[in-house]
């Protein structure tokens, strides 16, 4: 799709595969300015506003519907595994053991893949190698930490429903507050304190109150399914909408919360998911549990530091067809792609280490 100004007839369509490269690496802005002067031979002012707003496709509006739960999910999947987490009766070395295990035999070698190829530098890949550091594997290392902390934790709301109440919630309500106001999205050292106040919150919700139980299922799905239509619509409009202060603060408010874990709008349309889903009696499914086994394996997989916008980028060649009118079923089919393709290697990945799982086993047999 051309997109050219009437004033300055500059062709935007030139900088649409330099935007989609540097899409994903943070600080790239002046990169970007310089690639933009290399094409044009100077920064015209329509060039300038393209680079601060990109025009958005054709699929934006589906597109932006699809791609911006993508935080809500995670919160959900939190929630899931707080919600089984606060019953467990100790610490489970083994267990625990087996995910860092998981994390690492796909960040080591990944990262290594990219150092050996060109793609990064010995420094980044020393950080794929230790997967407790680096942005993109957050949720995995905030994770660990949880079960290292949880029989601590536990304590809180194991003697009776005062304590418990103001445990989650002086941990709850200053980091929601933080989160709902700012922009917190700082990665392991923010996500761990926010960690630690879910699972104070269901354990609280869960043990002593009956607000699983008496919620209204459909009532809590709509409610929900409004609150995200509200947020991806506020993007939308903002993203068409002249230049304002009040759009610009609506576009940040908006995008901030759809991907900040700690803000309320965020918390509240998952808790509100996850309350549908825990009400919801399907009992197993097998066709489901065989999908979902290797969830947690392409997460890492696809999230390593390093690897993440080679995948995308080199390998998937998204700035090739992001704006083409039929992107949108390109990337579903794309997404679909990389998730079995991850799956077979999490099977080959758990054929080949059972060796080091069993040794643990037996090393941990209660674990």
């Amino acid at each position: 799709m051309s997109e050219t100004c009437s004033c300055c007839h500059s062709d935007l369509t030139l900088l649409d595969e330099t935007l989609a490269h540097y899409a994903a690496v943070p600080g790239s802005l002046i990169t970007v300015l310089q690639k933009a002067q290399g094409i044009y031979g100077y920064l015209p002012a329509d060039v300038l506003r393209h680079i601060a707003n990109p025009v958005p496709g054709p699929t934006y509006p589906a597109a932006l519907w699809f791609a911006s739960g993508g935080r809500i999910a995670t919160q959900v999947f939190l929630l899931l595994g707080c919600w089984f987490l606060v019953d467990a009766p100790r610490f489970r070395p083994g267990r625990w053991l087996r995910l860092w295990a998981q994390v690492l035999c796909y960040s080591a070698p990944l990262s290594l893949w990219m150092l050996a190829i060109g793609r990064t530098n010995a420094h980044q890949a020393l950080r794929g190698c230790l997967p407790l550091l680096g942005r993109p594997l957050w949720f995995a290392s905030a994770w660990l930490t949880l079960l290292l902390a949880a029989p601590v934790l536990r304590h809180a709301f194991c003697h009776g429903p005062r304590r418990a109440a103001w445990c989650a919630f002086a941990a709850f309500g200053p980091l929601c507050a933080w989160g709902t106001f700012f922009d917190a999205r700082a990665g392991y050292y923010a996500e761990v304190p926010w960690f630690f106040a879910v699972f104070l919150l269901v354990g609280f919700l869960k043990h002593h109150t009956r607000f699983f139980q008496r919620a209204p299922r459909f009532g809590c799905l709509v409610a929900a399914l409004a609150v995200y239509a509200a947020l991806v619509g506020t993007v939308l409009v903002a993203s068409r909408a002249s230049p304002s202060p009040i759009a610009h603060a609506a576009d940040t408010y908006a995008k901030c919360w759809l991907q900040d874990l700690k803000s309320l709008p965020n918390v509240g349309c998952a808790l509100l998911v996850f309350t549908f889903f825990a009400r919801l009696d399907i009992g197993s499914v097998r066709a489901v549990n065989l999908l979902a086994r290797p969830a947690f394996g392409v997460y890492v997989a696809h999230q390593v530091p390093v690897f993440i916008s080679y995948l995308w980028y080199g390998f998937c060649r998204v700035d090739r067809w992001y704006r083409r009118p039929d992107a949108l079923w390109i990337a579903l089919g794309t997404t679909l792609a990389v998730y079995l393709a991850f799956a077979a290697v999490d099977l080959l990945r758990g054929r080949l280490a059972k060796p080091v799982l069993y040794w643990i086993h037996e090393t941990f047999p209660h674990s």
